[in-house]
């Protein structure tokens, strides 16, 4: 799975508060177990494809020095 998003946010001093969002995207795949039936039919099946949607959130990141930052941020896809 991924995203694809941009940022946008207010800095104050060495934090910056921002909003984000864009396109989401995963792989899903499901199976079932393969069983035989009583006249000698065979069943099993599976099924792969990619999901694809939007993704919004927002967090914080701070700059502990000029080359050191840490970020907080959530999401919802």
């Amino acid at each position: 799975f991924g995203t694809v998003r941009a940022r946008a946010g207010f800095a104050f001093d060495r934090a910056l508060i921002y909003a984000t969002g864009g396109f989401a995207y995963g792989d899903i795949g499901a199976g079932s177990t393969a069983f035989v039936a009583p006249d000698g039919t065979i069943f099993a099946g599976s099924s792969n494809g990619t999901n694809t949607g939007w993704v919004l959130g927002g967090g914080l990141e701070y700059a502990f020095t000029n080359n050191l930052t840490a970020k907080i941020e959530g999401l919802y896809v």
